[in-house]
């Protein structure tokens, strides 16, 4: 399903502000990028997978917070630039008040064994929704084995210390030479 088969009209602003504060509430962290596809993609059909690999595409490459870059494409996706930037700041504040009242209640307790396993297994938990997340996007997005072997140089690469923006700029542009326009 493409966005284009459940039309921007449909969706009305109120749901589309309640979903980016319900993400906002309930997520925090990087994985808001695997609420929102599972929001937009799975269970409301709002937008296609092409719509949504698009837009953590280019969340990738423009500086700022991945989750509020990516939420920015989809409100502004849906229902124009207002509903982008309102997609961002429903998505971005609760968490950051969250997270800075959580702040100063453990700043206290930090060394307790108690804090130190409940971080961890958040960290584990985080880990594995975006495990799970980057295997349905890679299941959706690396559809010949040319787009599977320029992922692997792309991890490789990273992995090895190459800077992300180097990667961003080579894969970047080699995968704008493949797909260019006029190619036989």
């Amino acid at each position: 399903m493409h966005a284009t088969d459940a039309p921007a009209e449909k969706v009305s602003p109120l749901a589309l502000a309640r979903q980016f504060l319900v993400i906002g509430l309930i997520s925090f962290g990087g994985q808001r990028q695997a609420y929102l596809f599972d929001a937009f993609v799975r269970r409301l059909h709002w937008m296609g997978d092409e719509d949504y690999l698009e837009g953590l595409a280019l969340s990738q490459a423009l500086p700022g917070p991945n989750f509020m870059n990516v939420a920015a494409y989809c409100g502004t996706r849906m229902r124009g630039v207002g509903a982008g930037i309102l997609g961002a700041f429903l998505v971005a504040v609760p968490g950051a008040i969250f997270i800075s009242l959580l702040s100063a209640f453990f700043i206290g307790s930090i060394g307790d064994p108690r804090v130190v396993g409940a971080l961890h297994g958040v960290t584990i938990g985080a880990a594995a929704l975006l495990a799970v997340t980057l295997y349905r996007l890679a299941r959706r997005g690396l559809r010949v084995p040319l787009d599977g072997m320029i992922a692997a140089l792309a991890l490789a690469l990273s992995v090895v210390g190459v800077p992300l923006v180097v990667i961003l700029v080579g894969v970047g542009g080699a995968n704008l030479w493949r797909h260019r326009p006029g190619r036989d």
